[in-house]
């Protein structure tokens, strides 16, 4: 899974919109597994995905970040000539 991610980074980093959807719907992701790890105990039957609190931790900055940047990158634009 996290080689999949990385190779879908790769390929959408070539275009601005490319990378602005990865890093939104990433952080997104990122954001959803935060609250699973947080939500699901970790001994439970539920916990298909077994996040630690590092991971949780570690998901939570992720997601923020990722998102940030994608904010970032939107409101970056190529300045416009007003002559």
């Amino acid at each position: 899974m996290h080689l999949g991610y990385g190779l879908a980074g790769l390929i959408l980093a070539g275009t601005a919109a490319g990378a602005y959807s990865y890093l939104l719907v990433g952080g997104a992701v990122c954001l959803v597994l935060w609250v699973y790890g947080l939500s699901v105990g970790h001994d439970s039957d539920a916990n298909f995905v077994p996040p630690n609190t590092a991971d949780d931790w570690l998901h939570c900055v992720l997601g923020v970040a990722m998102i940030g940047l994608a904010l970032v990158l939107i409101r970056r634009e190529t300045p416009t000539d007003a002559r």
